[in-house]
């Protein structure tokens, strides 16, 4: 437990959790497998943004009902998204994607940095890859009245942030605010269940990473090593104290047809994947 660890001051090389894994025909300018090997991960908040009134009977409304506020500030939030950036993790992905994709795209990935404009703006039509470039905000709850004809005394949404790296949940709960930019909305952290920061990146020269990178080699030969921000919560964000070097990483092989299965009905892996993961850790286990 961390508490154990803290107790005793022991820190460690490096914590490997659950993440991505190995990817195959899933990058459509990449005809090889890619493992995916997360070295960030976003944090995570929900904000809930509350109106108050009087009821009353909906044949004399006043001129805004709670709910007519609360729908104008998801709006208001929905028409302010973060700004999107090439952060150190996507330009990473970015270089290591570059020494295996042909021509002119390796060209373009290379030199992401001198390009980021452009390639945030195709990145940007994925939503899994938008998601990596900056901090997500889905509207994911509305509450308001109970009876089509009495004015709700009180309306309310929730908003789950996905935070990426460089922002706090508090930067992000200011963000919020100005964009609803209204009086008569709240605007505060909510839940029982608590947010969290999101996870630096770990250095991809690190020698973690290098142990991972060269397990998956001496595992899969041929599948290059591809550092990535993890875009959901992990519980490797509980051991930040003890160890400068967090990696996710799950040893199976995922093609598209496979990832309906995750989290769904008759989840499963494959017998081959079974035998992937033994051969994987016990290789890392002897390094």
């Amino acid at each position: 437990n961390v508490a154990f660890f803290k107790e005793k001051n022991i820190k460690f090389e490096y914590v490997l959790d659950e993440g991505a894994a190995i990817v195959d025909g899933m990058v459509s300018f990449v005809k090889r497998p890619l493992a995916m090997i997360g070295i960030s991960e976003k944090g995570r908040v929900s904000i809930e943004l509350e109106a108050l009134g009087s009821p009353g009977h909906s044949a004399m409304p006043p001129a805004n009902t709670t709910a007519g506020i609360i729908g104008k500030a998801v709006a208001a939030v929905e028409r302010h998204p973060f700004r999107k950036s090439l952060n150190y993790s996507v330009s990473q992905m970015l270089n290591s994607l570059a020494a295996v994709a042909p021509g002119a795209v390796g060209f373009l990935l290379a030199n992401n940095r001198f390009y980021s404009p452009l390639l945030i703006s195709i990145l940007a039509k994925s939503p899994s890859m938008a998601a990596m470039l900056h901090t997500t905000q889905a509207v994911t709850v509305l509450k308001a009245g109970v009876k089509e004809n009495i004015i709700p005394e009180q309306a309310s949404a929730l908003l789950n942030l996905r935070i990426v790296p460089g922002e706090t949940m508090e930067s992000a709960l200011r963000h919020v605010t100005k964009a609803v930019n209204d009086k008569r909305v709240s605007v505060r952290i909510w839940g029982n269940f608590p947010g969290n920061d999101p996870i630096e990146p770990s250095d991809v020269n690190s020698q973690a990473f290098g142990i991972i990178a060269s397990t998956v080699a001496e595992t899969l030969p041929g599948v290059p090593a591809i550092p990535y921000m993890v875009t959901a919560s992990t519980d490797s964000r509980s051991y930040t104290e003890l160890t400068d070097n967090i990696l996710r990483f799950t040893p199976v092989v995922f093609k598209p047809a496979d990832l309906a299965g995750v989290h769904g009905f008759n989840e499963r892996i494959s017998l081959d994947n079974y035998g992937l993961c033994i051969e994987f850790f016990k290789k890392l286990l002897q390094k």
